[in-house]
């Protein structure tokens, strides 16, 4: 879940940042069953929603794609822009939403393919204790 917390009081909008880091799991393959090991780029999000929500909690702001892969063959190497949303719901223990954005390449080497992406990520939670709540999802690009 995206956490959507009030910036200051008597604000209409206000920032909640949320940074996702997509990294390649240790021992990727690559070419010729060639092992590649690193980090790949960094996605970061922030949303800018009302100080003050209805039943429905929503949030816009730009998606941005960083490129910062350890290697080449882990990343996209392009800067890449575009929007993002989120709106959920939170009746009684549960919280009930989707997280969407669209990604497009804006500047980077000519020879790297680029990037059109749309992400989407329904999610579900339930708090068992207080604080504690397990996430529930799945991601789709």
């Amino acid at each position: 879940m995206r956490r959507l917390s009030a910036h200051g009081p008597g604000q209409d909008l206000y920032p909640a940042p949320d940074e996702r880091t997509r990294r390649t799991k240790p021992g990727q393959p690559g070419s010729d069953d060639e092992r590649l090991n690193g980090l790949g780029d960094v996605l970061t999000t922030a949303f800018f929603s009302p100080a003050k929500s209805g039943r429905i909690i929503w949030g816009v702001g730009p998606v941005i794609l960083l490129p910062t892969a350890t290697n080449n063959a882990l990343g996209s190497e392009k800067f890449d822009l575009g929007p993002s949303v989120v709106a959920l719901t939170q009746p009684g223990k549960w919280t009930i939403g989707v997280l969407a954005s669209q990604i497009w390449s804006v500047s980077g080497p000519q020879d790297r393919a680029d990037i059109n992406t749309t992400y989407l990520q329904p999610f579900v939670n339930r708090i068992l204790m207080p604080g504690h709540p397990p996430p529930c999802g799945r991601d789709r690009s």
